[in-house]
């Protein structure tokens, strides 16, 4: 698969992950060596759908392998080494990729009645 005619490598450290698909791996590939690369990007080196981008990307989130920045994406994954400058990436530490397992978000759950007075039905 090619990304700008440039073959797209995968890491060692991302081809090592046990509960990632190809599909996913190639995601982290790519915003490894591209974090700023655009969605017709990813199209184009995955060969799916955007629906299917949108899922594959929130199933690396979720997995806490992948995090939203404001120039793109990071790759959290441990032991990823920097690519050459005018590749783009970045390096994970050990101590950052841990930190990504111990955190989970708490879900504020409304009761059904509290939900029926705010809907107005009781």
């Amino acid at each position: 698969m090619n990304t700008n005619d440039n073959p797209l490598n995968i890491p060692p450290a991302i081809l090592a992950l046990a509960d990632v698909t190809a599909s996913e791996k190639l995601l982290l590939s790519l915003y490894a060596a591209e974090p700023d690369a655009r969605n017709y990007r990813a199209l184009e080196v995955l060969g799916v759908g955007l629906s299917g981008l949108k899922k594959i990307k929130h199933r690396l989130i979720s997995k806490g392998l992948l995090r939203i920045t404001a120039n793109g994406y990071k790759v959290l994954v441990e032991g990823l080494t920097p690519a050459p400058k005018e590749a783009g990436g970045h390096l994970v530490s050990k101590s950052d990729a841990i930190e990504k397992e111990h955190k989970v978000a708490v879900r504020k759950v409304k009761s059904l009645d509290q939900n029926l007075q705010v809907h107005g039905k009781r």
